[in-house]
């Protein structure tokens, strides 16, 4: 998701956006680096977002987890 599409979803549903600005690669991976994703089989993300997290959280599980 583009930057202004982000900021046109602020605009458009003020009241269910949950951020002001997308999340960006780097606190990304600050974040999934504190999580124990190396010894996870399931992992369960909650919300919807640009997907840089998901991004970062399927470079850091194993292959085997889901």
């Amino acid at each position: 998701m583009s930057f202004w599409t982000f900021v046109g979803e602020i605009f458009r549903a003020n009241k269910t956006t949950g951020a002001l600005a997308p999340s960006s690669p780097a606190l990304a991976d600050c974040i999934t680096d504190l999580a124990p994703l190396k010894d996870a089989k399931v992992i369960v993300e909650f919300g919807p977002g640009t997907g840089v997290f998901t991004e970062y959280i399927q470079k850091k599980k194993q292959p085997d987890a889901y």
